[in-house]
Parts: structure tokens; C-alpha cells; sequence
């Protein structure tokens, strides 16, 4: 009888802390993000990019931008002569060097400005995508 009572006591205190109403959850919300000064952009696949541009703090370095994962990619052929490509591109908080994005769009001065690069699926193949002219 004590061990009944013990667990039923036990069991409400669990479901009393189980189901009281937690804090509002921290909504992510979406984040559009500019890269100027972009000098390679590295076509994987159709919707996984690796791109270089200019550390805006040191002019000599190269910082990798990985875009492994886009939705819709849109290019422009709208960068005068005399500037350097850029790109925006909204995903869901910050990132470093990876990002997941929904929307890429890339301004470029042509289409030729887009590279092939290497791409492995695992036992399900690799390969290189190669630019055709």
C-alpha cells in the first residue's frame, strides 16, 4: 500500500513538472547576409557553391564561403567592369563558413565567372561538374 501511494505521489510530481507551460521558444528568424569582393565561385552542383572573397580586414586573404544547400539561385549579369562580384543570400540565423541558404542571388560581370568543382555522393558516385562554353 506504502508503494502505491509512493508512486502515485511520484507520478504527479512528474506530470505536474511535465506539463506545466514552458518559456516561449526563441523563434529563428531569417537573416540576409551581403558578401562583396567575391573573386572564385565554385559550381558543385546547381545547388552547392563554394565561394572566395576578400577579408574586408586584410585585403591579402581569401575567406571560403560554403553553400552546400540552396533552394532557388538566382544570377545577375549586372557587376560593371570596374567593381568586383557579389552575392546575397538568406538563411535561417547566422553562419561562419557554412551556410544553408534559401535564396542565393549572385551578381556576377558573366556567366563564364562560374567554375566547375568536384562533387562525391559516397557509393553513390563522384564526380567533377565541368563548365560548358
Amino acid at each position: 500500500m506504502k508503494r502505491h501511494i509512493l508512486f502515485i505521489a511520484l507520478l504527479s510530481i512528474y506530470l505536474a513538472v511535465a506539463c506545466q507551460p514552458r518559456e516561449e521558444q526563441e523563434q529563428i528568424s531569417l537573416v540576409t547576409t551581403t558578401v562583396k569582393n567575391v573573386e572564385r565561385v565554385l559550381m558543385h552542383e546547381p545547388e552547392n557553391y563554394t565561394f572566395f572573397y576578400t577579408n574586408p580586414k586584410a585585403p591579402n586573404e581569401l575567406l571560403p564561403l560554403r553553400i552546400p544547400a540552396v533552394i532557388k539561385v538566382n544570377f545577375f549579369q549586372d557587376v560593371p567592369a570596374e567593381e568586383n562580384s557579389w552575392l546575397t543570400f538568406t538563411s535561417y540565423g547566422e553562419c561562419l563558413s557554412i551556410c544553408h541558404a534559401g535564396l542565393l542571388e549572385l551578381h556576377l560581370h558573366s556567366a563564364q565567372e562560374i567554375n566547375g568543382a568536384g562533387w562525391d555522393h559516397g557509393k553513390f558516385g563522384r564526380g567533377q561538374t565541368i563548365v560548358v562554353e
